[in-house]
């Protein structure tokens, strides 16, 4: 199970958060984020950031990555910029409730390009923004998709 965490559209998102959070699968999610951090990047723990949504926070924390925790809205700071270890552990959508008022204007809301607006910022609060290679773990696929898309199509213009 812990190789199909991410797999299905809504995993890691604030509803499948909600609906598993007292479920075996957040504990599988937590040992998946102990791997990366601990035996993928094998670095100093100050050089590790990551995020979920705030309420799961406490759920997901380990030990050796606990304190690098960044709020997924974190913006404009350049506190986080020797962070070289990421792991982004949720699956954004907008609120329902954004959809509909913006619809209600005649706006369309791409979800896709949301999500991967919200990931991108985030990121970018770690050492890439000094052009420095960084390690990421998404564990969901969906948004791990949006990222290799967008790359690739960055770099085929």
């Amino acid at each position: 199970i812990g190789d199909y965490i991410g797999k299905s559209k809504s995993a890691l998102s604030k509803s499948w958060y909600n609906k598993y959070k007292d479920e075996e699968v957040m504990k599988i999610l937590n040992k998946n984020l102990l791997n990366f951090f601990r035996k993928q990047c094998v670095d100093k723990s100050e050089l590790n950031m990551w995020t979920t949504f705030k309420e799961y926070k406490n759920t997901l924390k380990g030990k050796g990555y606990t304190k690098g925790f960044v709020p997924l809205n974190s913006r404009a700071t350049n506190q986080y910029s020797s962070k070289v270890n990421l792991a982004y552990g949720l699956n954004r959508y907008l609120n329902p409730f954004y959809i509909s008022f913006f619809r209600q204007r005649g706006i369309d809301v791409d979800q896709d390009r949301y999500a991967l607006s919200e990931m991108l910022q985030w990121i970018w609060r770690g050492a890439i923004r000094n052009n420095e290679p960084v390690n990421l773990y998404i564990p969901s696929e969906r948004m791990r998709t949006l990222l290799i898309d967008f790359l690739e199509s960055s770099t085929s213009k």
